[in-house]
């Protein structure tokens, strides 16, 4: 289930553009992007941390707002 977190992302022609990190578990991770789609009214990202740790991250264009979830 998604919840909402915080996310840094790169952003040099639109936000949000590339994730940087994510805020799980009441720490910041650097992730790297492995793939981007769009879906009706949210920009999503799969991303992987540095430990390894893969996330779903789902941004909500009208509530301006980061949804995350975590996989395996």
């Amino acid at each position: 289930m998604p919840i909402e977190a915080p996310v840094r992302c790169r952003a040099e022609t639109r936000y949000p553009e590339r994730p940087t990190e994510v805020y799980w578990e009441g720490v910041w991770h650097p992730v790297s992007l492995l793939r981007s789609w769009r879906e009706p009214g949210m920009i999503c990202f799969r991303v992987r941390s540095e430990a390894g740790r893969w996330f779903l991250l789902r941004y909500d264009l009208a509530r301006d707002r980061w949804e995350v979830s975590v996989g395996d």
